[in-house]
């Protein structure tokens, strides 16, 4: 033994390297505490080092305290390794109310609690409804192309094309007559379709004034395109006020999932058209480019009435789109800034500014009617055979008419 520790002090002396073996654990290391490991020469010399701490592996979080508008939540993550287990507190924020609205008070978005009371009565058919004002019975809810109440042998009709109406049989309790035709007593008539079409609405007495304490018929009546009947899937709330108290029905409650669908962001469909093709955004409009043609009286002729676009003498190229309005906005006769940018060009050189025209009425949401873009222009433009390229835009898009 004492020949070996001369032999090794000898060795070293001399400048021995040492050859160590494998490395061995001396202590395992685990998530928090470091290990270490050795190795050991031929001389018996050993090297020692540590293993670093593992540290924790937390699988992924699990809720243990249901988090909610009014009380803090708790998660919890547990290490696979060792079981630790790592909390963490979430902090509740409170309610989050969407305001009143006719049909529904103050609803928190979040977890659906609601506060205080909507802002009018719901009311649905047969509901008999007594104030203080006045009294009514909800008769009946019915689309209709005619609308009208006959008493003897007198028929009395409303003035629309196409309607909703609610009907109201009802009683005047109050001291002043309600009025067949000017009652400030009903105000705030009003429809909303897929939630962001608005329609307003007027109340009709189709025979006399309602004297106090007298019965009859009062129709609550809101203009509609015809489609709105045959559109199972959407929206339709009706509101109104009568003696400063408001009334809500839904007249059909809809699909929230289609009307989501179809409220998507308007697209671009800008481009090249000639006559027969469509062009619809989905969003705010749709439209058929009809008609190509010249004339010296712009008019369009509906029924027994003809209507007429100007009286200058001027002569006109005009391009007629069948229109269908999308947009909640409506499309003005004359002074809609929807409709932009109206040029023609001529040999490729001469520009006319032009302008549009809706003959009839004005285009309320979802409804169609016509379109007219004018161009006053020369009436030799007619027989040239030079090129003749019209723009305009809807909406943002921007449409170009190769127009011979």
């Amino acid at each position: 033994m004492l020949l070996a520790l001369v032999l090794c002090l000898a060795l070293c002396a001399c400048g021995h390297e040492h050859a160590y073996g494998e490395w061995t654990t001396v202590c395992e290391a685990n998530c928090t505490t470091a290990g270490s490991k050795e190795r050991v020469c031929e001389c018996g010399e050993k090297e020692v080092v540590a293993i670093d701490a593992v540290g924790h592996n937390y699988g992924a979080a699990e809720q243990i305290v249901e988090l909610t508008c009014t009380q803090d939540g708790q998660i919890a993550k547990t290490c696979s390794a060792c079981g630790d287990v790592q909390t963490e507190t979430q902090t509740s924020k409170g309610h989050s109310f969407k305001a009143a609205t006719a049909f529904q008070p103050k609803t928190c978005s979040t977890c659906g609690e609601t506060e205080g009371e909507a802002l009018a009565t719901v009311i649905s058919v047969g509901d008999v409804i007594e104030s203080e004002d006045h009294a009514f019975t909800v008769e009946k809810l019915e689309f209709t192309g005619s609308l009208s109440e006959k008493r003897g042998n007198v028929t009395y009709k409303h003035n629309s094309d196409f309607a909703l109406a609610i009907k109201l049989n009802f009683t005047n309790l109050a001291t002043e007559a309600l009025e067949r035709w000017n009652s400030d007593r009903f105000t705030d008539v009003s429809m909303e379709y897929k939630g962001k079409y608005q329609y307003e609405g007027e109340a009709w007495v189709p025979v006399d004034d309602i004297v106090p304490l007298a019965e009859d018929t009062v129709y609550i009546v809101y203009e509609v395109p015809k489609t709105m009947k045959e559109d199972a899937s959407s929206s339709i709330l009706a509101t109104f006020t009568i003696d400063g108290e408001t009334y809500a029905m839904i007249v059909q409650e809809g699909d929230s999932a289609v009307e989501e669908e179809s409220s998507s962001a308007a697209s671009d469909v800008s481009g090249s058209i000639t006559v027969g093709d469509e062009r619809t955004n989905d969003a705010t409009f749709s439209f058929v480019l009809d008609e190509i043609y010249y004339t010296d009286k712009p008019s369009y002729k509906t029924g027994n009435v003809t209507y007429s676009f100007g009286n200058d003498g001027s002569y006109y190229l005009a391009l007629k789109l069948d229109f269908t309005n999308l947009d909640e906005t409506v499309m003005e006769s004359w002074n809609s800034d929807r409709v932009t940018d109206m040029v023609l060009t001529y040999a490729d050189k001469y520009t006319y500014e032009g302008d549009y025209w809706i003959p009839e009425h004005e285009i309320v949401p979802l409804d169609n009617g016509y379109l007219f873009v004018l161009f006053a222009v020369p009436e030799s433009v007619e027989s040239s055979s030079d090129a003749l390229v019209a723009t305009f835009t809807i909406d943002g898009n921007e449409f170009t008419v190769n127009c011979r």
